[in-house]
């Protein structure tokens, strides 16, 4: 048993920079665990338990919705449900917020290590935490964790976590964007026993509520969780009674070992080797005008998965996000990537991953950094992960029908409003319409637009009569973006936007918090190009009452009068009047593939059903259109000399040649090793790109221009950071097709993003 409590993650301590799920837990011995599995299951058993669990967990999430009177929960499902082992084993997460559920086995084991014996961990008993040094995503995510007993011995755990619009800080929502460290910020609390043999206990209650500045509807949220749980470990144990103890115990250890025997198949599919991603954030305070590089590697070797994070810069400003919350954000890409047909069974594949963060970076801060914002690095580390495992995946043709471009809400443009009502009361919320969020392009298909998000199976937006019902706001539009999805052979879903006003009131104060507003975040794959921004506009003094006169409804910013406010990716004490507009856009899906190789009709279609604009079909595409209005129609000889002439630019006459045969390593590169030759070829033109154990991108072409030619909804950059940032689009010098693209700040070596054992 540990003799003190090691504030760091389980299985790490600051120092020997390696955490593995499966490290032996020194769980303290007064705990009495049950651990009795029967030797045999027939089939028919075990598929009727494996479902009536993923129900106890589906039933768990439903509860916290129908309790909670938070929009958090009801609408955003910013919430998840899991069930685990007498010892912490993941044996489902739940189908809502899955960064949530990879968070939540640290607490579980910190509690059976450090609490075992004072006070003790007992029938009845539920524990509270939200400290992301042991495992939170940040402080407003509050985790309710409670153990199920059985004939007095510890059976398994159900939990939840559920963010909590308030939990305390220097900013109303408790995104705290200018704190200087966690001292700005809510307080972390490690696992505290909160209900005590069934009863709520008030004194620790109290203590919690007196951070909040809206403490009935947190009290109400914290109730919501424990329901939740109470509704989840009486419907487990109704299963032990039917069943018998020994056979459900055997059903959720079956569940892991079948995950983990099927996670280790598709891995045999993969060769061994290294996939790198990386990324910038922004503004790690409001005025900042710095960038940040934040790194991601995957290796797979026969170890399995290792992740690490080399490279990312050092903790910063109001930027970072904790080890559980990088790890958590690299689970929720790992269970649809290679887990999807385990429904939600993560933890026989967690048996398989290494995970080695460099201690001290964004996204594994040392204590005390800030780290309220982590919804910034835990989206920026999933989006990293996604681009990473999804060109990891590109080179297992039988897998790379399951890969997906980088989705939309790479990172979350989380736009926090407060004030107060009509009716004289305080009020405070963040608007959840980015959760429409995109799917990036996959190899064989479009994304899809405004699809929701990939890290939230069952995302919704708000409905706008209920929002406004709830809040003084109006909306003016909320629309579907053309062009906003970046371009490729298989397109990137769109993303939207939406504007709003204050309605019953004179003023609200926003504290937006983001990056991704002078970065794309969104990368593409395989040659697609990375989508749109976020972006946060405000326009003061408009003209909006006097056409609300007239009949007339804006669909858009840009149609109304008043002075624009530049408005960064982290801002404070902005206050809205009665006639500024506030709008906020997210990012949208990546692109798949060379964006002149994709169909024209295709582009013809998107551009006449206005997901694409004329202007971006010819610049972005290569494809020509007839006519001034739709419906355009396609001028194919004009299209097919444009793309000629935009691929000949990088055609080296003198190219060496093969065959295009090989290892398909991507959409447009095959790996060739015969008669002592190991090299990468283009698939198109089989031309010779290097060693296949060095970085391909040396033989490729480079072109090399702002990012803004990525996608016309991109602003400049130059607005918001100081750095010069660059668009590369690495082509083959034998047909000039685009292998490759990268954002990157200029000057930076090119990324080795595959490198083959």
């Amino acid at each position: 048993m540990s003799t003190a409590p090691d504030f760091q993650a389980l299985g790490w301590n600051g120092t020997t920079q390696s955490y593995m799920p499966s490290t032996p837990l020194a769980i303290d011995p007064r705990v009495p665990l049950h651990r009795e599995a029967a030797t045999t299951l027939d089939p028919v058993t075990y598929e009727v338990l494996r479902h009536a669990l993923w129900n106890v967990n589906d039933e768990h999430g439903m509860t916290i919705q129908k309790v909670s009177g938070s929009p958090f929960a009801s609408v955003a499902h910013d919430f998840n449900t899991v069930i685990l082992t007498e010892d912490g084993e993941f044996v489902f997460f739940g189908p809502h917020i899955q960064y949530f559920s990879g968070t939540m086995d640290l607490p579980i084991k910190w509690t059976l290590e450090q609490l075992g014996g004072n006070p003790g961990i007992a029938p009845g008993d539920m524990f509270l935490s939200n400290d992301p040094w042991i495992g939170s995503s940040h402080q407003s995510d509050v985790q309710i964790t409670c153990p199920v007993f059985w004939q007095g011995e510890l059976f398994c755990w159900v939990a939840n976590a559920l963010h909590q619009y308030d939990v305390g800080g220097n900013t109303p929502g408790s995104f705290c964007a200018d704190a200087r460290d966690v001292f700005d910020e809510p307080v972390p609390i490690p696992p505290i026993k909160i209900v005590e043999g069934g009863t709520l206990r008030r004194d620790i209650e109290r203590m919690y509520l007196r951070h909040s500045r809206q403490p009935q509807l947190v009290a109400l949220d914290l109730r919501a969780q424990i329901a939740g749980n109470l509704v989840a470990g009486k419907r487990v144990l109704a299963l032990i009674e039917r069943y018998g103890a020994a056979t459900v115990k055997a059903a959720m250890r079956r569940l892991l070992d079948d995950g983990e025997a099927a996670f280790r198949a598709r891995l045999a599919q993969i060769p061994h080797g290294t996939w790198r991603a990386v990324s910038y954030l922004e503004a790690a305070h409001p005025g900042d005008r710095a960038i940040y590089p934040v790194h991601f590697a995957v290796t797979h070797d026969e170890r399995g998965l290792t992740f690490t994070n080399r490279g990312s810069h050092p903790q910063v400003g109001s930027l970072n996000a904790s080890f559980s919350g990088w790890r958590a954000g690299i689970l929720s890409v790992v269970n649809p990537l290679l887990c999807h047909e385990q429904l939600y069974s993560t933890g026989g594949a967690l048996r398989h991953l290494r995970f080695e963060p460099e201690v001290g970076t964004i996204n594994c801060p040392s204590f005390p950094a800030s780290v309220t914002n982590s919804q910034i690095g835990n989206l920026i580390g999933g989006a990293l992960a996604n681009q990473a495992i999804g060109k990891m995946l590109l080179a297992a043709p039988a897998l790379r029908e399951d890969v997906f471009a980088v989705c939309g809400d790479s990172v979350f443009p989380l736009s926090a409003i407060a004030g107060v009502d009509a009716g004289g009361r305080a009020f405070g919320t963040g608007f959840l319409d980015p959760m429409a969020g995109a799917i990036g392009a996959f190899p064989t298909r479009d994304g899809i637009d405004t699809g929701g998000v990939h890290w939230e199976p069952k995302s919704i937006m708000g409905n706008v009569e209920q929002i406004e019902q709830t809040f003084p706001v109006l909306y003016l539009y909320r629309r579907e973006v053309p062009d906003s999805g970046g371009a490729g052979r298989y397109r990137g879903g769109n993303s939207a936007a939406f504007a709003v006003v204050p309605h019953g009131v004179d003023r609200l104060l926003h504290a937006p918090s983001a990056a991704g507003c002078a970065v794309p975040t969104s990368a593409g794959l395989a040659g697609g190009y990375p989508a749109r921004t976020n972006a946060f506009r405000m326009r003061r003094g408009t003209d909006l009452r006097a056409r609300f006169a007239h009949g007339e409804l804006p669909t858009s910013l840009d149609v109304l009068a008043g002075e624009e406010l530049v408005v960064g990716p982290k801002a404070r004490g902005l206050v809205q009047g009665p006639d500024d507009v506030w709008e906020v856009a997210w990012c949208a899906g990546g692109g798949y593939g060379d964006p002149l190789c994709r169909d024209a009709d295709r582009v013809l279609d998107d551009v006449n059903e206005g997901r694409v604009t004329a202007a971006w079909a010819r610049a972005g595409y290569g494809v020509v259109l007839a006519g001034d209005s739709t419906p355009y129609a396609l001028d194919l000889d004009a299209t097919v000399r444009e793309r000629a002439a935009r691929r000949g630019a990088f055609v080296q006459p003198h190219t060496v040649r093969g065959v295009s045969t090989g290892s398909p390593i991507s959409e447009s590169l095959l790996r060739f090793t015969a008669d002592g030759v190991d090299e990468f070829r283009c698939a198109a033109c089989g031309a010779r790109l290097g060693d296949a154990r060095g970085n391909f991108k040396h033989a490729a072409l480079c072109e090399e221009t702002g990012i803004a030619a990525a996608n016309p909804l991109i602003r400049d950059p130059a607005a918001a950071v100081d750095a010069a940032l660059v668009l590369r689009r690495w082509h083959c010098p034998g047909c000039g097709v685009t292998l490759d693209t990268e954002v990157a700040q200029a000057g930076d070596a090119p990324l080795w993003d595959i490198e083959l054992a």
